[in-house]
């Protein structure tokens, strides 16, 4: 994930990006091993400042909803996210929509100490009323889902 201030920015970013020597060519180095790529414009939540984590460390998960187009799913997923961040088994850093790329596509960054803690963390949320209730209301509009364990690079903020 990268940030930019604003399509200028990001404009700037990748005109530069790609006039550096050294990002070329490890560029095309990699080129040959990669099969699928996706991009995405994520625009920020208005419900959901970005965070840096609490602690430092740990594992980031990235998960991914693609909801159904045209159903009112904004109010009932907000609560389900709400109650799972104010349960606190894990820190939400930030939900993001698509605007560009794949769109009814929700985005959430969560902070975990560890998998283990992740783990234990999403078995006493599913035992939490609130959240059960939360998450039965959200359900219907739920068309996918996936969810990924990061790692953040040597340059990353997030370390």
């Amino acid at each position: 994930m990268w940030e930019y201030d604003d399509f200028a920015h990001r404009t700037a970013v990748a005109r530069t990006r790609s006039a550096h020597t050294g990002w070329m060519s490890t560029l095309n180095k990699l080129l040959p091993t990669i099969e699928h790529q996706e991009n995405a414009l994520l625009l920020p939540m208005p419900w959901s400042p970005l965070k840096y984590p609490d602690t430092p460390g740990g594992r980031y998960e990235l998960r991914s909803y693609r909801m159904t187009p045209g159903a009112p799913w904004q109010e009932p997923f907000r609560k389900t996210i709400q109650a799972r961040a104010a349960f606190r088994y894990a820190d939400l850093l930030g939900v993001w929509s698509s605007e560009f790329g794949e769109l009814n596509r929700v985005y959430m960054l969560w902070h975990h100490q560890d998998l283990d803690q992740r783990m234990l963390g999403r078995a006493r949320a599913a035992q939490d009323a609130a959240i059960v209730a939360a998450s039965r209301e959200s359900a219907p509009n739920l068309v996918h889902q996936w969810s990924k364990i990061l790692l953040p690079s040597s340059f990353s903020p997030m370390q």
